[in-house]
């Protein structure tokens, strides 16, 4: 959604994000009461308060902030806004509105018959609607205190806007300014407090502990985990790319952690809590003889007239399908005791056509492709059991189709011996690589709880290529992008050169990572993504791997071991990922003239 609403402003004319602003009902009940204003205040319009951006907004509007201090009348340079609101999330606040009523057995139906036809009458542009306001300081009390002055007394926010704003409720309000130094403000409407804020997935995630909420602080993530610096390269990878291996020596818990990933959905309250076997879970049993996707996809039967056999997958993504905002996880165990690119060819093929929708949706092309047939007609209707789903999905015009939702996450649990099959360079180009082989035989004898913590959909990615990040994040990606042409320089005359799927995950990954955990370091990313998706393509002859190897050995010690700070307090220094690997490779080479990531 936010990339979404980012791309409507820019539309607009609106290039530049000064701040988000968080707030929520405890900051504006004292101006809006519902569903009338409390009496004898101020001139009868309303007030928003934004205390809680105050130093952003002192950045933003330096000298505005210096006059006003030096004693100037605030009113001769207040700064004109517009605000933007979703016609799509006002409608579904009004949703909330009917049962905030209901619970109380407070009759609506009234005002909110007058709400729904005031709101059909307001003309929207590319779905928004609009209004204004003055970006105001106050000097009524000890300090200064910003906030947005006379909204329209007799329009949008008094009539609709200030009437679903709830007690409860929580509003994220991101400033925008053009090329002009005109300003707007976006505005997202979420019902539920502020340390559970679900109308974006990710930024405004926010934690109980943390009272300062405009912008991230050093130490903020988006998720609340006791081992945080372990779980975080498994949650960057999969918000990267909804398809990952794990590797490792059996037993290590490769299909576990993908269980406790699932488990980490829910929060105490929730009725999937502590259920080791949550709705959002499935394994699956991949098995040696699968040579096609019929035991795992599904096929047609024609045995009494056409049926379509649904397989596990397909059952689990309308699942995922019904339930947008939670992760689903499919762990495929034993994923490579088959030839993947057999059994799972369908879905390698499809991944790759992931795309970010002008509404803020991820979408592939369907992995069952539409077809006006019985065979179809009866896998849509095992799939789904509302009417109006079956019609829709059924519809060949502008209908829904059996696409890969962008909550649903693919994990494969990979061991490596004379038992499996070897991974081709289609899927590992297509899948993010964890390696688990580090073992803590002391780990897990006097811990109780999800040793993970609490993750809710903070996976749930919204972009789907290196485009859809990298002008917010220019800086960023060139940095990122000097590194790859130093990795490609490298691998130049080799079968493990990198091209434009990598670099795309690498850029994605970086941007993350940081969204995720905003003490996030350039070389940790280069260090894990080196280790994910570099080294994981290397395999062969001393001829063909000692060369390459030694190069990447020296250019991560450049660009990763030396980046890496010294520790304080006398911590241990954090070790590298990919240098450790790259030293197994080449040992592996040096005994046997032969190395790979995986053997």
């Amino acid at each position: 959604m936010e990339q979404s609403y980012n791309n409507k402003m820019k539309e607009l004319g609106y290039n530049q994000l000064v701040c988000d602003i968080f707030i929520d009902w405890e900051d504006v009940k004292d101006e809006l009461l519902i569903p009338e204003r409390k009496s004898g205040s101020g001139n009868g319009t309303i007030h928003v308060f934004l205390g809680k951006a105050d130093e952003q907004l002192r950045k933003e509007f330096a000298s505005y902030y210096s006059v006003v201090e030096e004693g100037e009348d605030p009113s001769h340079n207040a700064v004109n806004v517009k605000h933007y609101f979703l016609k799509s999330n006002v409608i579904s606040m009004l949703g909330y509105l009917c049962k905030y009523c209901y619970d109380r057995q407070e009759n609506l139906d009234n005002q909110v018959k007058s709400l729904l036809s005031y709101l059909q009458s307001i003309r929207a542009e590319n779905g928004l609607i609009a209004t204004n306001s003055l970006f105001k300081l106050s000097t009524g009390a000890s300090k200064l205190r910003p906030y947005f002055k006379q909204f329209d007394s007799d329009g949008i926010f008094s009539k609709l806007i200030r009437r679903i704003l709830l007690p409860n409720s929580a509003y994220k309000i991101s400033l925008f300014k053009n090329n002009s130094s005109e300003y707007a403000a976006f505005w997202l409407l979420g019902f539920d407090s502020l340390t559970d804020f679900e109308v974006d997935s990710v930024k405004t995630h926010l934690t109980k502990q943390n009272e300062n909420i405009v912008n991230p602080s050093p130490s903020q993530t988006f998720f609340e985990s006791p081992n945080k610096d372990t779980i975080l390269p498994y949650l960057t990878a999969l918000r990267t790319k909804p398809f990952m291996l794990i590797a490792g020596i059996s037993g290590t818990g490769k299909s576990r952690i993908v269980r406790e990933l699932a488990k980490a959905c829910w929060k105490e309250g929730d009725e999937e809590f502590g259920k080791n076997n949550p709705k959002n879970f499935c394994m699956v049993q991949v098995k040696p003889n699968w040579h096609d996707s019929s035991e795992l996809i599904g096929y047609v039967s024609r045995i009494n007239g056409e049926k379509y056999v649904v397989g596990p997958f397909l059952r689990f993504l309308a699942k995922a399908i019904k339930d947008p905002s939670t992760p689903y996880f499919l762990c495929l165990d034993e994923m490579n005791l088959a030839p993947v690119e057999q059994y799972f060819a369908e879905y390698l093929s499809v991944i790759e056509s992931r795309k970010l929708n002008a509404d803020g949706s991820i979408t592939t092309d369907p992995i069952v492709p539409y077809e006006d047939t019985e065979a179809y007609g009866t896998l849509i209707d095992q799939l789904f059991a509302d009417e109006a789903d079956r019609k829709a999905y059924k519809s060949e015009t502008n209908g829904k189709r059996l696409t890969i939702p962008q909550n649903l996450f693919v994990v494969g649990t990979v061991n490596m011996d004379e038992t499996t099959f070897s991974f081709s360079r289609k899927v590992l180009d297509r899948a993010m690589t964890i390696e688990m082989n580090e073992v803590n035989l002391y780990g897990g004898l006097d811990e109780e709880g999800s040793e993970i913590g609490y993750i809710g959909n903070c996976i749930i990615g919204d972009a789907a290529e290196g485009k859809d990040v990298y002008a917010e994040n220019k800086e960023l990606c060139d940095e990122v992008i000097a590194y790859l042409e130093k990795v490609n320089t490298i691998l130049e005359g080799t079968p493990f050169k990198i091209a434009y799927r990598t670099r795309n995950e690498f850029l994605l990954y970086a941007v993350n990572r940081k969204l995720l955990d905003n003490d996030s370091q350039l070389w940790q990313t280069l260090d894990e993504m080196t280790s994910m998706k570099i080294l994981s393509r290397i395999e062969g002859d001393s001829e063909r791997t000692k060369e390459p190897l030694n190069a990447l050995k020296t250019l991560v010690e450049q660009n990763i071991l030396n980046q890496i700070p010294e520790p304080e307090d006398g911590k241990e220094k954090a070790k590298s990922i990919a240098a450790a690997k790259i030293k197994e490779m080449l040992d592996k080479l040096d005994k046997t003239s032969y190395t790979s990531y995986w053997a």
